[in-house]
């Protein structure tokens, strides 16, 4: 009473149908059932036997290493290849040198906001006593470090959700610590919105802190005060208390690098997304034009949760099967000839008969709702389902998903790595804290001069090129009072070779605002030890397009001081000042004292000239003034020429 069926939709009877297996168990579907029954295989005709040929097994073990394992992924690593280079043939040749493209995005970084933006409050020592200590408060790090601790401790209280509980006061101690949590982000709230007023909305992780707390205190007083049901709006508050745990990232870099690459690749799988989705439409219309009609089996994959009724239906199943589930099936159920259904017991209407002018005759046999055609065969073979499968897989699974990865890693390689512009502008950022802790986006000259030094010198500390900032400062430290006056300096003392880098507007005030600070620790940072980049980046305003020109140009009016000068040019003309003083001095000297005393005078007053640098100078690079102006009388016309 038993009936001789094939226990496995896969078969190595021919050639072509041995092909077309390992096609399947290359995408790992079903390869493991294959394998079992090849084991248990004994000979044609004959009940299988269990584990009757185990060398078998290796067979199968070293064929899904190399095609699945290695094969395959080498196909990943082509596409991805051939993907970047793509991109790279598509990126027009830039006219801009690599000196001044770094100095155009440095630029363009600096003007993306205006200077007040940079800080989420100026003028500190404005604000009232109270408010003051609660602004230092809220922005200490150990305040910050406490808020993470307890979003990582609500969070974990929430999975600590039981159901049922294990004890009678179980979900009475959650809710309190809930609570408890509610509180703490509820004072934090208001502590920030005390300090910052408005400016607390400038940060999109307050406005989104402020969204969580928000509905938290909505829930609970409603909850208080009625009594409508709060299940859903409890389950949308949750939701947004995890999602704080996206916070978290700022203070694992790491993490952030991986988090930051997949935004970074948003807006590149788009464009993917919309090819994958072009490539499901037009199969689904193809699917539901071929298989719309297709006989269903009573325990087969197309059935009522996959199949091509509609075009709906078969967008779904074909999503389903891009991820590589249970295509296989699919296809071998849709394979099934007349012939296949007869040996199951059952049988097919030929595919003649579903046609639209016979519509009616359909209905009366009840075969609109429950269709049961056998597929159309070419030349008495069935292989519509095997080639509409066979190239969905190789597109959509193999192609489409590599691609995905391809964009994937492309983001992550620019993401893992902190952009330089941006590196520089967190270094200054920082570093003008401590010396404005006031935040008045102003210091006077000397701070100014200090802070430009401190913040090169930390970027040249991350790019490890600690020489070249003694190089570029000859070990000059720029001394002032506790006013930020200068303490007796000279600007003429600076050596030329060091001025002409300079870009710095000072006002009449002698005081540096924030952007032009931060602009001449780019334009050092990006100098490097090659001052030849001088000229390139002076030059490159010229080589830009108007977009870009006009932003830079309109950033630079927004960080303008009242009038403001050119130090550069100041420095030029106190040096030419400085030299014909002394040229006149050393005329008139010689013609009243006697040429014999001439040269036993000079030296003294060299020495008294040269006293007005406060600064020791040591040794020059080779090629450059190695002492003041002032200690060197016939190098100031050298001087005026650089």
């Amino acid at each position: 009473g038993q009936t001789w069926t094939p226990s496995l939709s896969q078969d190595f009877n021919n050639i072509l149908m041995s092909l077309l297996c390992l096609f399947e168990i290359s995408t790992t579907e079903g390869w493991v059932d294959v394998m079992y029954a090849a084991v248990d295989s004994t000979h044609a005709y004959v009940e299988p036997q269990r584990d009757n040929n185990l060398i078998w097994v290796v067979f199968f073990v070293v064929y899904i290493f190399f095609m699945t394992m290695f094969l395959i992924n080498l196909s990943v690593g082509i596409i991805v290849e051939r993907f970047l280079e793509l991109k790279s043939k598509g990126t027009p040749p830039s006219t801009l040198t690599d000196s001044q493209d770094k100095w155009v995005k440095c630029q363009l970084r600096l003007y993306r906001k205006k200077e007040g933006d940079y800080f989420n409050l100026m003028n500190l020592h404005l604000l009232p006593n109270v408010r003051r200590k609660i602004y230092d408060f809220v922005s200490h790090r150990y305040f910050d470090r406490t808020i993470m601790a307890a979003i990582s401790f609500n969070t974990l209280l929430m999975s600590l959700k039981i159901f049922p509980q294990p004890t009678g006061w179980w979900n009475q101690l959650l809710d309190n610590l809930n609570y408890f949590f509610a509180a703490v982000f509820l004072v934090e709230c208001i502590l920030k919105l005390y300090a910052l007023r408005l400016c607390y909305f400038k940060d999109n992780w307050n406005v989104f802190d402020f969204v969580c707390v928000s509905l938290g205190v909505f829930s609970l007083i409603l909850a208080a005060a009625t009594d409508v049901d709060l299940v859903a709006i409890s389950g949308v508050v949750r939701i947004f208390r995890i999602a704080r745990l996206f916070k978290l990232m700022r203070s694992f870099k790491e993490v952030n690098k991986i988090f930051m690459a997949l935004i970074i690749s948003l807006p590149k799988l788009a464009n993917v997304m919309a090819i994958l989705l072009l490539v499901l439409t037009l199969y689904g219309i193809l699917g539901v034009s071929l298989f719309s009609t297709a006989k269903k089996p009573e325990d087969g994959t197309l059935n009522h949760h996959g199949n091509f009724d509609n075009f709906w239906k078969a967008f779904i199943t074909l999503f389903r099967s891009s991820t590589g589930e249970a295509w296989n099936e699919l296809m071998h159920d849709l394979r099934k000839t007349e012939r296949d259904w007869y040996i199951d017991g059952t049988w097919c209407s030929p595919p003649e008969l579903f046609d639209v002018s016979q519509y009616s005759l359909l209905r009366d046999k009840c075969l609109t709702d429950e269709p049961n055609a056998c597929v159309q065969p070419i030349f008495g073979a069935n292989i519509f389902p095997v080639i509409y499968f066979f190239t969905y897989v190789v597109i959509c699974l193999h192609l489409m998903m590599n691609l995905v990865i391809a964009v994937i890693l492309d983001g992550y390689e620019e993401g893992k790595q902190t952009p330089f512009d941006q590196m520089y502008s967190e270094v200054c950022i920082t570093k003008w804290k401590n010396f404005d802790p006031n935040v008045t986006l102003k210091l006077p000259l000397p701070r100014a001069l200090n802070f430009i030094q401190e913040a090169y010198k930390e970027i040249r500390d991350r790019e490890m090129e600690q020489d070249e900032f003694e190089k570029m400062f000859y070990g000059r430290t720029f001394d002032h009072d506790e006013w930020g006056q200068m303490k007796d300096f000279d600007i003429a003392t600076m050596p030329m070779s060091w001025v002409k880098c300079l870009d710095l507007f000072v006002s009449q005030d002698n005081q540096v605002g924030f952007q032009s600070a931060t602009k001449q620790v780019f334009r050092f940072a990006v100098m490097g030890s090659d001052s030849n980049r001088i000229r390139e980046m002076d030059d490159v305003d010229s080589m830009l397009d108007r977009k870009t020109a006009q932003k830079i140009k309109n950033g630079q009016r927004r960080g303008q001081l009242e009038s403001q000068v050119n130090l550069k040019q100041e420095i030029a003309v106190t040096k030419l000042q400085r030299a014909f003083r002394q040229a006149k001095r050393r005329k008139t000297f010689s013609q009243s004292v006697p040429s014999k005393k001439l040269a036993g005078s000079l030296a003294p007053a060299a020495e008294t000239t040269g006293s007005d640098d406060v600064s020791p100078q040591p040794q020059a690079a080779a090629g450059e003034g190695s002492t003041p102006l002032e200690e060197q009388p016939d190098a100031g016309k050298d001087e005026v020429k650089e």
